[in-house]
């Protein structure tokens, strides 16, 4: 790698689909920041329970796992007892950190070496220090499909160049902002700057990019969670980006990134009727959520896109539904299920 230079990204060209699922990203977070105004209770338990999504499923990714009550109580401030703990105390503590002051740079290297010893000082002696050692990655977490990370000699100013050509490319609005966040991530995991913890810091930082360059949605929903459930198919793309040591095809990853965004900003889609209709009622809510299931669903489902609502409210409406003709309900325990009439 010869410096980071994404300027070819002001012309250009992404394929149909690709422009599409950008274009439907954008529409939803205008209507993000409408439902914002609207709704700003449902809001503010959204952004709880997605906080802890990613700090769940982020971990999960790397098979770093914990009981999940367990994980609320690390959240909540309990200190942690065992080196599982501690990475997720960890993660807790670095993904706050990149989330709140963004100042007019959104990237530097030693704010990126900061979050690193955050997210590992807690057992971890080479926490904030750059990678020192060559060769692949270890283990089976998503950074073994990186086969080739910069040179350790290299990494001091490489990370510069990389921070510095972010915070270039990300100030010029002639650029597609998700397009040039997905070359920046994967240059990232390229790069490799720690010798532990760069997946995990490429899903804290890509949150950071996201949130600076307008796209806050995340903070509702749980891009981390659409990752987890596509690993193999993430992990897959990232290699395949990054499988020679010559050169970086960024194609896999970009594809693989943005259908994560799209996917998430789907679910962020079904949670809220249109904005122009104005602010609606919790059971008109859920009324708008269960238009948007085509076959046979369970109140879990609809309890997943309307998190902010009780069950119990969400199982009165299915109730009503049911008596008056609009849905028909096949069982009669906590397993039932519905169907349009």
């Amino acid at each position: 790698m010869d410096g980071y230079d994404y300027t070819f990204l002001k012309d250009s060209w992404v394929e149909m689909d690709l422009s599409r699922k950008l274009s439907y990203i954008a529409r939803v977070q205008e209507k993000c920041n409408v439902w914002r105004t609207l709704y700003p209770s449902a809001y503010s338990k959204m952004e709880t329970s997605t906080f802890y999504e990613s700090v769940l499923y982020s971990n999960a990714v790397e098979h770093i796992v914990l009981e999940q009550d367990r994980i609320v109580e690390l959240i909540a401030g309990t200190e942690p007892a065992t080196e599982t703990e501690m990475k997720f105390t960890g993660y807790c503590e670095a993904l706050t950190m990149s989330r709140d002051g963004m100042q007019d740079k959104c990237l530097n290297p030693e704010m990126v070496c900061d979050l690193h010893y955050a997210l590992m000082h807690r057992y971890c002696s080479e926490a904030g220090t750059l990678r020192r050692r060559s060769g692949p990655h270890v283990g089976y977490g998503m950074m073994s499909a990186v086969r080739h990370p910069a040179d350790p000699v290299e990494i001091p100013q490489k990370l510069k160049e990389l921070c510095d050509s972010c915070n270039e490319i990300l100030c010029d609005d002639r650029v597609e902002p998700l397009v040039a966040i997905a070359y920046i991530m994967l240059d990232f995991m390229n790069l490799s700057p720690f010798r532990n913890g760069n997946g995990r810091m490429y899903r804290i930082l890509l949150q950071r990019l996201l949130i600076y360059s307008g796209y806050d949605f995340i903070r509702y929903v749980s891009l981390d969670r659409k990752i987890y459930e596509d690993a193999i198919g993430h992990t897959n793309a990232l290699y395949r980006s990054s499988m020679k040591s010559d050169s970086i095809e960024y194609t896999p990853f970009l594809i693989s990134l943005i259908d994560e965004l799209w996917k998430a900003a789907k679910d962020m889609d079904t949670m809220f009727p249109d904005p122009s209709l104005g602010r609606l009622s919790k059971g008109e809510r859920v009324k708008h959520a269960v238009s948007s299931f085509d076959g046979w669903f369970t109140k879990s489902d609809v309890s997943s896109i309307l998190p902010d609502i009780a069950p119990v409210t969400i199982q009165q409406e299915l109730s009503d539904m049911v008596s008056n003709g609009q849905l028909m309900r096949d069982g009669s325990t906590k397993a039932c299920r519905y169907v349009h009439s």
